[in-house]
């Protein structure tokens, strides 16, 4: 499979789509699924998640031949404490590990946590970001 912009959009529409469906996390957020956000309008209220930093190679072994997406979500919250914050990693935790989905011209093998990392990068906005590994291969 030809690693291409395309392939790593159809992934995160697909993460997306699984994000904005779910209630448990979207009824935490300021505008609900529309705080499901890929891009984050200047004035939209808090909480919500966006897209951050994704990489995509190519998964290559004997037998199989895929692609690899390491992909972030970021929470943002303007909540006193983490709680708010810890709630909403923990939806989005619950909605894409060991998920199964549809990826658009490609089949899903697995998605999983990697990590999760909370700071206060400007001290009144509290940032989580969440990393998850999502391997795929060419649909036949």
């Amino acid at each position: 499979m030809t690693m291409t912009a395309h392939a790593l959009w159809d992934v995160q529409a697909a993460v997306h789509g699984v994000l904005a469906a779910d209630t448990a996390l979207t009824t935490q957020l300021a505008s609900g699924a529309n705080s499901v956000c890929d891009h984050v309008p200047q004035d939209h209220s808090f909480p919500y998640i966006s897209f951050g930093e994704m990489r995509l190679t190519a998964e290559e072994t004997q037998g199989f031949s895929g692609m690899e997406t390491v992909m972030a979500i970021e929470a943002y919250s303007r909540a006193a404490g983490g709680k708010e914050l810890e709630h909403i990693l923990a939806a989005v935790h619950a909605a894409l590990d060991d998920a199964s989905f549809v990826v658009t011209g490609q089949t899903l093998v697995m998605c999983r946590h990697v990590d999760t990392a909370v700071s206060a990068p400007d001290g009144d906005v509290r940032r989580g970001t969440i990393r998850f590994r999502i391997v795929t291969e060419p649909s036949s």
